[in-house]
């Protein structure tokens, strides 16, 4: 598709280039950047689906620049751009093996310059006009995968309401797979790579005990700090869902009978020093969902 295709080639690729990547990782990245991109333009003129997959990143790209770009653009860059392998090249031991380094490759203060300029060039395109055809579908079978976490995300993504009732199908749905789970202890994210599909001990913890009943809500301070690998962000919330629990963040709470949102939203935080201011703030809160942050004791 000769849109994405002026994306990557233009644009990330000679940003690949200056920060150090040789060919071969430079075609790694681009490659499942333009998958992603592909995927989720093969679906733009439906806008039920499209805004179910984008409201994995809004509550990121709400503060995202440049701010002129419409919401749906920068929530694009987040899902499509920020959560895929350019986010192996942020962590401190990345999921790929090739593109492993003694160096970080992208720093902290170098991601807007990644996001910024590929917002900037979509947000000149008419992406309503797009016709593409995904050699893989990466966001297409997620609904039928993870029904009932599709299910609360579709009602937040198609609803400006604060507050929402929801009647989860509570669908059977792809199994978590336990089996390769890897060591970590961190009670709130992936600290060495975001992207690892696999579930660490801390996280693989929650799901048994949601799963036996033994505990009714997981924390974190956004979608962002549970992984950025969006199957996994999926498959942990519907497995919290299916099994009663409920999911809270400071943005958000997900539950199978009511979902809440605060407004307006605030940045989610990127260090964990900010989770105590984040999580006693009561403003744009629901009164359910500001008593189940409070519940919490943190």
């Amino acid at each position: 598709m000769r849109l994405v295709q002026g994306y990557t080639q233009s644009i990330l690729v000679p940003q690949l280039r200056s920060l150090g990547l040789n060919q071969r990782q430079r075609k790694i990245v681009a490659e499942d950047v333009t998958k992603r991109l592909e995927s989720l333009l093969s679906h733009w003129s439906d806008v039920p689906f499209r805004r179910t997959v984008l409201a994995i990143g809004s509550e990121e790209a709400a503060f995202w620049e440049p701010s002129s770009a419409n919401l749906d653009i920068r929530s694009l860059v987040v899902v499509a751009v920020r959560n895929s392998l350019v986010t192996d090249l942020n962590a401190t031991r990345a999921y790929t093996t090739a593109l492993r380094s003694p160096r970080e490759f992208l720093p902290d203060h170098q991601m807007p310059w990644i996001t910024g300029e590929a917002i900037n060039y979509f947000q000149t395109a008419n992406l309503d006009t797009v016709q593409v055809q995904p050699k893989r579908d990466l966001f297409g079978s997620l609904s039928r995968r993870f029904p009932n976490a599709w299910h609360v995300l579709s009602l937040l993504g198609n609803s400006s309401e604060r507050e929402i009732a929801c009647n989860l199908p509570m669908a059977k749905a792809e199994p978590v797979d336990f089996s390769r789970c890897r060591a970590g202890d961190n009670n709130f994210k992936d600290v060495e790579a975001g992207f690892d599909p696999n579930l660490n001990d801390y996280l693989a913890d929650v799901l048994r005990k949601t799963e036996r009943k033994e505990l009714a809500v997981f924390f974190s301070l956004s979608f962002k700090w549970i992984t950025r690998n969006p199957e996994k962000l999926l498959a942990i919330i519907d497995h919290i869902l299916r099994f009663g629990g409920t999911v809270v963040t400071p943005n958000y709470l997900l539950s199978p009978v009511y979902l809440a949102r605060r407004h307006p939203l605030l940045r989610p935080a990127h260090f964990a020093s900010e989770i105590a201011a984040q999580v006693t703030n009561p403003d744009g809160l629901s009164e359910r969902h500001r008593d189940a942050l409070a519940s919490l004791g943190l």
